[in-house]
């Protein structure tokens, strides 16, 4: 439980973060006019990797393997290593938490037929 916890942090953090920000809503979400009347409030209807993107597969680079599934496991392969788990998608849909097992985690972006952190490049197979 501790582990499931330790894990959902660092998003509870950034969930948050998000829903103070009211971006001028009253009236339970609905934005006012200049009249005063209630406007609907704004929905997001984008598009994210997490819902338009074929993420699920295998990514590959010279040193490393993962294998994403779309019931949210995972398998890393390194060549000292290879670790299998679960990972999270943050509040925007577009980067994957993958449990290191040491209580940290590697972030990935998901694009259009890779992951990406900083230098490291995954390309899908």
């Amino acid at each position: 439980m501790k582990r499931v916890i330790s894990m959902l942090l660092p998003f509870m953090f950034v969930a948050a973060a998000l829903s103070s920000c009211t971006g001028g809503k009253t009236d339970g979400g609905k934005e006012s006019t200049e009249s005063g009347e209630a406007a609907p409030a704004y929905t997001n209807d984008a598009h994210t990797a997490q819902n338009s993107l074929d993420w699920a597969g295998v990514y590959k680079n010279d040193t490393m393997t993962v294998e994403l599934n779309s019931d949210l496991s995972f398998m890393r392969s390194m060549p000292t290593e290879i670790r299998k788990g679960y990972f999270m998608w943050d509040t925007e849909g577009s980067v994957i938490a993958l449990d290191n097992g040491d209580g940290g985690y590697m972030l990935l972006k998901v694009e259009e037929n890779r992951l990406t952190n900083g230098d490291l490049v995954l390309v899908k197979q």
